[in-house]
């Protein structure tokens, strides 16, 4: 694991290292998001990576043995042609592998209905961000205050209920975690698939480090804790139900426009942003070719 950064996968950043600010990189959908002040909520098995929420399981002992196995005889009695294979040819052939991927799309499919996430970086100059996900410095980058609400709100919640900011902890591919599958994980009851949830939220290939990533876990169905009025936006949109969290307007701290963002574009999202008395809050990047970098006043 990474063991050049605070905390551990799965475990949640103190209020102290918790950043204050965080941010968004969007394309066109920049300025639905600042007209609508709402962000998208993505579950888990709609991210594009399939190395997302998809623990590394290895099945170490009787009882993980036997929950792997309940799995896989659940499939071949769904499939008439397929053979089971008994017990004990089960737990030394490749089928048992097998097992572990069906174990994964469970976990994936179980969190979906449930939780999505909000993806972040700490860096608002990050070349590989603004190229692949503004873009190619089209679009724009959302400087979000997280002392403002919602989010000071939810992250306050003690509820344990995957309300939380995780901080991603790279890893070197040949040093990923495997975990022990155990009956919860099967059944569709287990008190402990927060925690795994947040784990998974937690862990990406070292690959992926120059995001700077953190990760904002919420519940589909969150609400307000003082007023219980639902805090996601859900509506059809391209055939498909999409999650989009509302913002207050203090939480737009700034709107980091591309340095290569269009006129047209631009003149859009001032107006979008006036319509919140945000226009004041509209800065652009720049290139410092000195050091390739874009630079953010």
């Amino acid at each position: 694991m990474d063991t050049d950064r605070k905390g551990v996968a799965g475990e949640k950043p103190s209020t102290s290292d918790r950043p204050k600010l965080l941010y968004k990189y969007l394309d066109r959908y920049g300025l639905d998001a600042i007209a609508n002040l709402e962000l998208k909520v993505t579950p888990p098995n709609e991210f594009s990576d399939p190395f997302e929420f998809t623990p590394l399981f290895r099945a170490e002992g009787e009882k993980s043995y036997q929950a792997c196995y309940r799995l896989y005889s659940e499939w071949c009695s769904k499939d008439p042609e397929r053979r089971q294979e008994d017990y004990e040819t089960f737990k030394k052939g490749p089928i048992l592998d097998r097992s572990h991927e069906l174990l994964r799309e469970r976990f994936q499919t179980l969190v979906s209905k449930t939780f999505g996430v909000i993806c972040l970086s700490a860096d608002p100059h990050g070349l590989i961000q603004w190229a692949h996900y503004a873009a190619g410095h089209s679009g724009l980058v959302l400087e979000l205050d997280f002392e403002a609400e919602p989010f000071r709100s939810l992250l306050a919640s003690g509820s344990g209920d995957a309300r939380s900011l995780c901080k991603v902890a790279y890893c070197m591919p040949d040093k990923r975690k495997a975990m022990s599958p155990h009956e919860p994980i099967c059944d569709d009851t287990n008190e402990g698939i927060t925690q795994l949830l947040l784990q998974c939220a937690s862990e990406k290939s070292e690959e992926w480090r120059p995001e700077n990533e953190y990760r904002l876990v919420v519940p589909l169905d969150l609400s307000d804790d003082r007023t219980k009025e639902p805090l996601i936006n859900h509506r059809f949109e391209d055939g498909k139900m999409m999650y989009f969290l509302k913002l207050h307007s203090t939480a737009l701290k700034r709107v980091i426009l591309g340095v290569r963002v269009a006129s047209e574009f631009s003149d859009k999202v001032r107006k979008a942003a006036a319509l919140h008395g945000m226009e004041g809050r509209i800065v652009r990047a720049r290139i410092d070719r000195q050091r390739y970098a874009v630079a953010v006043d």
